[in-house]
C-alpha cells in the first residue's frame, strides 16, 4: 500500500488534468456495478450517473463552468442516485454505492480543483473488492490485503498512475477513453 500511496501523492502533484484522468478511469470501472444493481432492482438512473461520469472526460478539454450551487446540486443528486444499504442490504448495493461515491469524488475534484480526493477514490475500488472477497468467507485483514484480487487492483492502480504520469496533457483523453475491465466482472473474478 505504501507504493500506491506514494504514486497517488506524485499524481496529486502532477496537476488537475492528471488527477481527473485517474478518478474518471476508476469511476468508469465501478460504473458497471451500478448498472447491474439498477437492472436487478429498478432503482437509480444509470444514464444520469453516466452523464456525470462524462464530465471527467469533457473536463480534459474544457473545465465545466458551474457555480458552487450547481456543483452542490449535482452532488446532492448523487445522494438520490445511490442506494441506501439499509433498504438494499446486499453486496450489490454496496458496489453501486461505491460507483456513486466515485462520481461524487469526480464532482468534488472538478468543483474544488483540489486533488486531495484521490486516495478516497482509490479506496472505493478496494472497498468493493473487499466486500466481494468477504462474500465468500470472512478473512482477517492480512489475508484480505494479500488476496490476489486486492493485489491485482493495487498493481492496476499503480500501473495506471504510471501511465498517467508519463502521458502528455494531450494523451490523457486517450487514457480515459480506453476500454478497461469492470472492477467486478463476475466471470473474471471466479
Amino acid at each position: 500500500m505504501y507504493e500506491l500511496n506514494k504514486q497517488i501523492s506524485d499524481l496529486s502533484n502532477a496537476g488537475l488534468s492528471h488527477a481527473i484522468c485517474f478518478v474518471t478511469v476508476l469511476a468508469k470501472r465501478l460504473y458497471p456495478s451500478y448498472i447491474s444493481f439498477s437492472n436487478h432492482t429498478s432503482f437509480g438512473d444509470p444514464d444520469r450517473l453516466y452523464e456525470i461520469l462524462l464530465l471527467g472526460e469533457s473536463a480534459l478539454t474544457s473545465l465545466p463552468q458551474y457555480d458552487e450551487a450547481q456543483w452542490q446540486a449535482m452532488r446532492t443528486e448523487l445522494l438520490d442516485l445511490g442506494p441506501d444499504t439499509e433498504d438494499y442490504p446486499t453486496a450489490e448495493a454496496s458496489y453501486a454505492l461505491d460507483a456513486c461515491a466515485a462520481c461524487d469524488t469526480l464532482l468534488e475534484l472538478l468543483s474544488k480543483e483540489d486533488s486531495n480526493s484521490l486516495p478516497r477514490c482509490a479506496q472505493l475500488c478496494f472497498d468493493s473488492l473487499s466486500v466481494y472477497v468477504q462474500e465468500n468467507g470472512i478473512l482477517d485483514d492480512a489475508a484480505l490485503s494479500n488476496h490476489p484480487l486486492m493485489e491485482g487492483e493495487m498493481n492496476f492502480q499503480i500501473g495506471l498512475i504510471q501511465q498517467i504520469l508519463a502521458a502528455s496533457e494531450n494523451d490523457l483523453l486517450t487514457i480515459i477513453r480506453r476500454e478497461y475491465p469492470p472492477l467486478l466482472h463476475r466471470r473474471s473474478l471466479m
